[in-house]
């Protein structure tokens, strides 16, 4: 897969939770868009930074006086096996002991919120909406079965953790600003969001 195809791939999925005390308002919209839509990617590309803006767009029924809402950004690029391998020292040599397939996970992956995901939702509904990369469905193949484990198994935490250290798994959760809580358009009252991520080449 080419970096311009997969850049090409790499798809936002937005998560919008309004506050838990305020009843929902199903007539709501979520507008957004990205402040380019093409990536040229030339012999030293090195990465590519975009902003995701947009706002939630109010029908006549919202209250007045609504103006607290919660984003997750999920930003996810094409999927593939990895294998995350473990090396122990044995008379003198380094070695790989052990091993672990990845089966179709994101090969970039990148979580930005307005506040901390666990001030956002409740456990339950991280797990369930993957907030998080300790969240994040992760299956590995376990010897004849498929699963995601635990947050803390050994061969997940250094599969994130090297994504991570290569820029290519990551989360913020400061990353999103509400801009104007308030302001007017001629549609109706608006409130504007904004969030900047880098991309990276993989």
């Amino acid at each position: 897969m080419t970096a311009r195809s997969s850049l090409a791939a790499l798809g936002l999925a937005l998560v919008l939770a309004a506050a838990f005390a305020v009843p929902p308002a199903r007539a709501e919209r979520l507008i957004v868009s990205v402040s380019n839509h093409r990536v040229t990617v030339t012999p030293n590309y090195s990465g590519e930074e975009l902003v995701l803006f947009g706002s939630v767009e109010k029908d006549t029924a919202t209250p007045a006086t609504r103006t607290s809402y919660d984003l997750v950004v999920t930003v996810s690029g094409p999927r593939a096996d990895m294998v995350t391998r473990r090396k122990e020292r044995k008379f003198g040599i380094w070695i790989n002991t052990d091993y672990r397939q990845f089966l179709k996970v994101p090969t970039y992956l990148a979580l930005f919120s307005n506040r901390p995901f666990d001030a956002i939702a409740s456990p339950e509904v991280e797990r369930r909406q993957q907030l998080g990369l300790n969240n994040v469905l992760l299956t590995q193949r376990v010897g004849p079965d498929y699963a995601d484990v635990v947050p803390n198994d050994a061969f997940r935490s250094a599969f994130v953790r090297l994504r991570s250290q290569h820029g290519l798994y990551r989360e913020a959760t400061s990353a999103v600003t509400f801009l104007t809580p308030t302001p007017r358009c001629r549609s109706g009252p608006m409130t504007s969001i904004s969030s900047c991520f880098p991309t990276a080449y993989w």
